[in-house]
């Protein structure tokens, strides 16, 4: 199972999420000198035992269409041990 594997930062548990609980939205269209580029997020938010609350966000620019060009993991409340998520979505041809 392709996943993430997060550790709390409150009492150091470790949590493991499938990739598949990450839902791809679309954020922003920014109009570029030759094409749009599109802004897209995927974000999820848990809570810990301990009551630490734990929340992933990806982040992922396409330009032009079709094509990563940037991609950025933000997470807090907790430290990332492992990723084996995709750090965009599949993009539509």
């Amino acid at each position: 199972m392709i996943k993430i594997v997060v550790m709390c930062n409150r009492c150091r548990q470790l949590h493991r999420y499938p990739c598949a609980q990450f839902q791809w939205e679309r954020e922003a269209a920014d109009n570029g000198f030759r094409a749009p580029e599109r802004e897209h997020c995927a974000t999820l938010a848990k809570t810990c035992s301990c009551g630490q609350t734990m929340i992933i966000t990806f982040t992922c620019w396409e330009y032009p269409r079709g094509v990563e060009n940037a991609s950025d993991i933000n997470i807090t409340g907790a430290d990332l041990l492992l990723n084996d998520c995709a750090a965009c979505p599949d993009f539509p041809h």
